[in-house]
């Protein structure tokens, strides 16, 4: 099970996210970000709650959420990341990084920022 939830202050958009963050919920993460990014915001913050379990799906959007941000001209981060089950995914599935994608010039990729 995973839920989800948005709210809008200050020019942010948060979205919260608890769960499984597995392929069977990855097409509702995927336009919960996809929603945030179309409003009228600056910064996107996707906050995860209590995380019970991660596949390679939740890694491959967090990664195309970011490239969306570069593209849009908006910002994007993670909060609360640091959670054993993401954590041990995280270097499980090889996210680990020392620099970001081509598109990242502000050194701002999620995994980059991750992995010390």
């Amino acid at each position: 099970m995973v839920t989800i939830g948005s709210e809008h202050a200050a020019g942010i958009e948060t979205v919260t996210i608890s769960g499984s963050l597995t392929v069977e919920h990855a097409e509702e993460v995927k336009v919960a970000l996809e929603n945030a990014f179309k409003k009228k915001t600056k910064s996107v913050v996707l906050f995860l709650g209590q995380v019970d379990k991660a596949d390679l799906t939740f890694f491959q959007t967090i990664c195309s959420a970011h490239r969306t941000a570069i593209t849009a001209g908006k910002s994007f981060r993670v909060e609360q990341f640091q959670q054993e089950p993401l954590m041990r995914a995280h270097r499980a599935m090889g996210f680990t990084r020392r620099i970001g994608c081509a598109l990242d010039k502000a050194r701002s990729c999620v995994f980059m920022l991750m992995s010390g």
